[in-house]
């Protein structure tokens, strides 16, 4: 999923799988999404409170534009594991 916003800004949302991204969590984070914000930094910030709120984790990528989360279902505390990793 993909918001262009006010100031230029752009935020890309993947889920891990469709059970996660069809969830309630992941229809919240889809109307966080929408109602969205005028910065991407606010969406960023909001959609990772979400996904917690929600069980879920999110990781925003290290390169700031655009930024893109990763959501997934929390294994262990929340994290998730970056590119790469083999867990």
């Amino acid at each position: 999923m993909e918001v262009d916003l006010p100031d230029g800004g752009r935020v890309i949302v993947d889920f891990d799988d469709n059970g996660t991204r069809a969830s309630e969590g992941g229809l919240a984070i889809a109307t966080t999404m929408i109602a969205g914000g005028d910065r991407e930094a606010d969406l960023e910030t909001a959609i990772v409170e979400e996904a917690a709120a929600h069980g879920l984790a999110a990781r925003p990528s290290p390169s700031r534009h655009p930024t893109t989360i990763l959501i997934r279902v929390a294994d262990d505390g929340g994290d998730v594991p970056g590119p790469g990793s083999t867990r």
